[in-house]
């Protein structure tokens, strides 16, 4: 059964058409990814889908119930979430509450834009359950590449206006994707060399029909003097003419091939980055941090050796950013190597010139060439001439890629980064990997993106109830070490759940039929005991 149909769907803004849908049905419990760049359409797919706002021309035939969770409204770029009047949530808590409540409504089509901002991976692999196990169906938009693939079956590309349904998981349509790219490689290839193929053939016509006219060297004055045209050379060039002519009608009459956009290698330049030199970039020393009663993390220490690439790992409110902010002003207790420079990114934007234009903003102290910089900024999706524009026309995710730019293009080595994939479009995101991965100086940053961690991360760094753990290995060893500590915890609560309940069998058969001496107080209260540990352990 189809819980949604659309057919012919436009939609347009003054001149520019957000998007052409052709025809599009969603079934009883499919999931649906929508990506897109920013800007792209995508929530305005969902909004005309949805019925909240009218398609220019088609229509959409809508079965069964209906819910949001709509992307979460900051206040402004960089500020605290916007929370209902009197508010004590989070902006995590308040997402979380969102997701709840519509889920707890069990609609046929549940909508999602962007679901997991302000989450952390605790609760993004919480959400990821619970969509993946939903009954209904799901649409979806969402930067987060690893939900994704987990949750989809089918993913929705909203590009240059146009709306296209690929099927399979996040990784399938990329992998769909880059055949095209091939594909169309090929036939540009293709089309170049038959191209140039038929122009030397027209060329070599061309100069065969000219020495055709010309007059044999033996000739006599009086042959000279009669006219080219009569002489029995002439019928020969007006065949070669002809067919040089073919050949250019030929030449018009190909089917013209754009050449794919190619997105440049990154390769840094070692003779202008200066490493750290020595074993490792930072210490940290018996390091404390207290919110009230709140302890962030107490007595905490390691060292973090010099080219690794760290993720730090923590909840909502365990306190990176504010680790981050102490290595970056580098407290009591904070050590880094003498020769290691701090390029410190925050989500405030603060030290980007408004009026400056992207490559001024980033070429100011940058030691490298102007080629690089730019390089650097079409790999991050600023092609051409959109480098000169001013800072203060970008969007929200066009100012955090000139602040990562600017950073890790300046002459530092040691790279804090927080949360640096938030506000960028999985695109980007994708390019900014590449980007990190290229880079050879230590970089230590605060993430929920699972995908950047596999692809990018040496070591990772965990905050959790006032402890912080250093874990010198990948973010899949780290996952997979998680996971066989929670299979040994999980066996052993229930080795002890089984022997809780044996020793509750035993007690009531012993409350049951008394022994003479006993205490059946005691037994009694052994009893309330051993049921609420069971509980607990069921639990």
């Amino acid at each position: 059964m189809f819980v949604l149909e659309a057919s012919h769907l436009k939609k347009w803004f003054a001149d520019r058409l957000v998007f052409a849908l052709d025809q599009f049905q969603i079934k009883t419990g499919e999931k649906i990814g929508v990506v897109g760049v920013n800007g792209a359409g995508k929530t305005t797919l969902l909004r005309v889908l949805a019925g909240e706002e009218p398609a220019d021309e088609g229509q959409v035939v809508r079965r069964g119930t209906m819910e949001w969770i709509r992307q979460f409204d900051d206040s402004g770029y960089g500020g605290e979430p916007t929370l209902p009047p009197a508010s004590t949530m989070s902006g995590g808590e308040w997402t979380r509450s969102k997701i709840i409540s519509a889920l707890a409504e069990k609609p046929a089509l549940l909508l999602a834009d962007e679901p997991t901002s302000h989450l952390d991976i605790e609760s993004v692999q919480w959400l990821e359950k619970e969509l993946y196990q939903y009954a209904g169906a799901v649409l979806l938009i969402s930067h987060d590449r690893a939900l994704l693939d987990a949750v989809c079956t089918k993913i929705l590309e909203v590009e240059n206006g146009q709306v296209r349904l690929y099927q399979g998981n996040y990784s399938d349509y990329r992998r769909q994707k880059e055949h095209q790219r091939e594909r169309a490689r090929f036939e540009y290839e293709q089309y170049i060399a038959e191209k140039k193929r038929l122009t030397e053939a027209a060329i070599e016509k061309s100069r065969q029909s000219k020495s055709v006219l010309k007059a044999p060297k033996r000739m006599s004055n009086s042959e000279a003097r009669i006219p080219l045209n009569k002489l029995k050379g002439s019928s020969k060039e007006a065949k070669l003419e002809k067919q040089a002519k073919a050949i250019r009608s030929r030449i018009e009459q190909l089917e013209k091939k754009e050449k794919p956009a190619e997105l440049p290698q990154v390769q840094f330049d070692l003779d202008v980055f200066q490493p750290i030199h020595g074993k490792n970039a930072l210490q940290i020393e018996h390091l404390h941090k207290r919110f009230g009663k709140k302890n962030l993390f107490d007595s905490f220490s390691c060292t973090i050796p010099a080219g690794k690439k760290v993720a730090l790992l923590g909840r909502n409110g365990a306190g990176k950013t504010t680790l981050l902010k102490m290595i970056a002003a580098q407290v009591p207790g904070v050590k880094i190597a003498p020769s290691a420079k701090i390029g410190y990114f925050d989500q405030k934007l603060d030290h980007l010139d408004e009026e400056k234009s992207i490559l001024d903003n980033v070429k100011k102290d940058s030691p490298y060439s102007e080629m690089f910089i730019r390089t650097i900024l079409a790999r991050l999706l600023f092609p051409q001439e959109t480098v000169y524009q001013p800072v203060r026309l970008l969007s929200g995710g066009e100012k955090t890629k000139v602040a990562l730019a600017k950073v890790f293009l300046s002459d530092a080595n040691l790279l804090l980064l927080d949360e640096p994939t938030n506000f960028l479009d999985l695109f980007t995101r994708e390019q900014l990997e590449h980007v990190l991965k290229a880079y050879p100086g230590t970089i230590l940053f605060a993430t929920h993106d699972r995908q950047l961690m596999m692809q990018l991360v040496d070591h990772v760094l965990v905050l959790d109830k006032g402890k912080a753990v250093y874990f010198a290995g990948s973010y899949e060893e780290y996952t997979e070490n998680q996971r066989r500590t929670r299979d040994l915890s999980e066996q052993e609560c229930k080795q002890q759940l089984l022997q809780a309940e044996n020793q509750l069998t035993e007690l009531i058969g012993r409350l049951s039929m008394p022994q003479k001496g006993e205490d059946q107080e005691q037994l009694e209260a052994r009893y309330q005991e051993l049921l609420k540990e069971i509980k607990k352990l069921r639990r």
